[in-house]
């Protein structure tokens, strides 16, 4: 919506509800799976459990988010914002995938 209306700060809303998803969910444990998000945090039917799916739903929609991003027009993303949000949201996907494929490999072996 934010390109298709080419809204620039509703961009920028985008990308920082990912930046705090990221800062909400990212497990805090010492184990060797730290850094994969958590499933749900909060007060309500809070499971910290790590969950696969959910990391593979969270790293499919900052992927979509960044695809928006790139190809937006410059009126909604300029470069500056660009690089920092593909800079940004790159390294939370990665983050996931690798945090991911240890731990599968680790529960495996």
């Amino acid at each position: 919506y934010a390109v298709y209306t080419d809204n620039a700060t509703l961009l920028q809303e985008v990308v920082d509800q990912c930046a705090k998803y990221r800062q909400v969910l990212k497990s805090n444990t010492t184990e060797s799976y730290a850094g994969v998000w958590d499933h749900i945090i909060g007060p309500q039917s809070q499971d910290v459990g790590l969950w696969s799916t959910s990391n593979g739903w969270a790293s499919m929609g900052m992927a979509r988010v960044l695809a928006a991003i790139l190809k937006a027009p410059e009126s909604c993303s300029p470069s500056h914002f660009r690089e920092d949000a593909a800079k940004n949201l790159t390294s939370y996907i990665q983050e996931i995938i690798d945090k991911e494929i240890f731990t599968l490999i680790k529960n495996i072996l």
